[in-house]
């Protein structure tokens, strides 16, 4: 067997769609227009915009003062945000994405909003991308 059918690094970087289901009856969500579904675009972990930013929010934490005892003044807060700023780098694009009854244009902040508004999608986007068969078509 040739390994490179399952380059995890690269297949990663090259994305691939998640399809949006409803929070209640697993459903695929759909454009009520078009009928195609509603997909959020993302890389995987193995990626290495995955891991430059992984890498980036390490080095700060390594790089805070340390508390009593020697340990990390981290709080459960930072960590939350950070894991947030993870997903928000893991998106690459978004289709048929609609809030307010408005189609919502693709930026970081409105990742951040909409992850951050609706946790349902965030927990979705975040089982997808640790998901290595995602990435690889199989």
């Amino acid at each position: 067997m040739d390994l490179s059918s399952l380059d995890t690094v690269s297949a990663s970087a090259e994305g691939a769609s998640l399809e949006l289901r409803n929070p209640v009856s697993d459903a695929v969500l759909r454009d009520e227009k078009s009928g195609e579904p509603v997909t959020i675009t993302l890389v995987g972990t193995d990626s290495r915009d995955y891991m430059k930013i992984t890498h980036d929010i390490q080095n700060r934490r390594l790089g805070k003062r340390l508390g009593k005892g020697g340990r990390l003044k981290t709080t459960a807060e930072e960590i939350d945000a950070d894991a947030l700023e993870l997903l928000v780098a893991s998106t690459k694009s978004w289709q048929h994405i609609i809030v307010d009854g408005a189609e919502l244009s693709f930026s970081a902040a409105n990742a951040r909003m909409l992850y951050t508004r609706f946790p349902w999608i965030k927990e979705q986007v975040d089982e997808f991308i640790a998901d290595r068969s995602n990435f690889l078509g199989e």
